[in-house]
């Protein structure tokens, strides 16, 4: 059976025109480009045992690169993320907190308090990687899904931390070549693992390599049934303005001559910030806005969000028979489509687990 992530770079043009934007045919192999723009240097080409050329190991940890936040940065985040709640930007809230999914910016802010290069310092990884493969042209690698679990409650003073990494898994999915590449957040001194995730990559016309590992990413079926909750959020004209300052500077999400070179009207918004959106919603309406209930959270992006854009996040709470979230957890799954563009769906096969015991 073929994966979903297969018809990405096929439907997005039936989904997304409209009179308010014109995005062209091509424009899907070059929207989800934006996180992994590192990769375009050095990555893959077809090759029986690409792999193998790499000068690490699939499965193997790569050398860490230092990260590090403080209150300041998780403020920041929380507000790019459209948050107005005082227990994730107001410093002296009783009940102040880290917001859970914070940690998936680290990658791209490394160490740094100032504005970073894109890529920055911290993506230098996936050189690493992927060093003495022929290029793709730009555009051809799509970010295409997340899971992320935290393990740990998040330090609300902030730390110097080790992000690890390393190549999971590189499956055929006869139109392109997916990529899984996992994560660990570790405290640097206690070496504690605060949380883990992996992120899902597709290489348009990657082919003919011989596979290896198995994906992290398991099927999810939305339910046939109405949601149970809906909450609805505007994004700001300014939202992607304020959530770059986390750490993902790609001129994608600022510069309209960028965007309009890659075939969109005006900048897209960070398909990480959507998460956000869609995680505050299930937490405000399922956790009572507490941070510490929050597990885990799968997405996969169907298409990009633009600045003033009504995104409206459905939710379903799953039963123990119909999700296999632990015994002490509790499944909510969701989809965020824009309700003001026919609603279009903008994140699918997702979900949030969160601690109910």
């Amino acid at each position: 059976m073929s994966c979903p992530r297969v018809l990405l770079h096929r439907t997005i043009r039936h989904k997304l025109l409209s009179p308010r934007f014109s995005v062209p045919a091509n424009a899907s192999r070059l929207m989800y480009s934006c996180t992994h723009s590192a990769m375009h240097k050095r990555t893959l080409s077809t090759h029986r045992n690409l792999h193998e050329k790499s000068t690490v190991a699939h499965g193997e940890w790569m050398k860490p690169v230092p990260v590090s936040y403080n209150k300041r940065d998780s403020i920041l985040y929380s507000l790019g993320i459209g948050s107005d709640d005082l227990e994730y930007v107001f410093e002296h809230h009783p009940a102040f907190s880290i917001f859970p999914t914070y940690p998936l910016v680290l990658g791209f802010k490394g160490d740094s308090s100032d504005v970073v290069g894109f890529p920055s310092k911290a993506m230098e990884v996936w050189d690493d990687v992927f060093k003495g493969f022929p290029p793709l042209p730009p555009g051809s690698l799509l970010d295409a899904e997340r899971r992320y679990e935290l393990l740990k409650p998040l330090p609300v003073d902030g730390g110097d931390f080790l992000l690890y990494s390393r190549l999971k898994c590189l499956l055929d999915k006869r139109k392109f070549g997916s990529i899984e590449m996992e994560f660990k957040l570790m405290d640097k001194e206690s070496k504690h693992e605060y949380a883990r995730f992996v992120s899902g990559t597709a290489a348009v016309g990657l082919k003919g390599f011989e596979p290896f590992g198995e994906t992290s990413f398991e099927s999810v079926v939305r339910p046939d049934r109405p949601a149970d909750s809906i909450v609805k959020d505007r994004v700001a004209d300014n939202q992607a303005h304020i959530y770059r300052l986390s750490g993902d500077y790609n001129t994608l999400h600022i510069d309209p001559e960028v965007a309009k070179n890659v075939g969109f009207d005006q900048p897209i918004l960070h398909g990480l910030c959507t998460l956000g959106f869609a995680v505050r919603a299930v937490l405000k309406t399922y956790c009572d806005n507490d941070s510490s209930k929050f597990k885990t959270v799968r997405v996969r992006w169907s298409a990009p969000v633009f600045p003033g854009d009504v995104l409206e996040t459905r939710m379903w709470v799953m039963d123990s028979s119909e999700s296999d979230a632990s015994n002490s957890a509790t499944r909510v799954q969701f989809e965020v489509v824009a309700a003001d563009r026919d609603n279009s769906r903008v994140i699918s096969s997702a979900y949030v687990d969160y601690h109910s015991s």
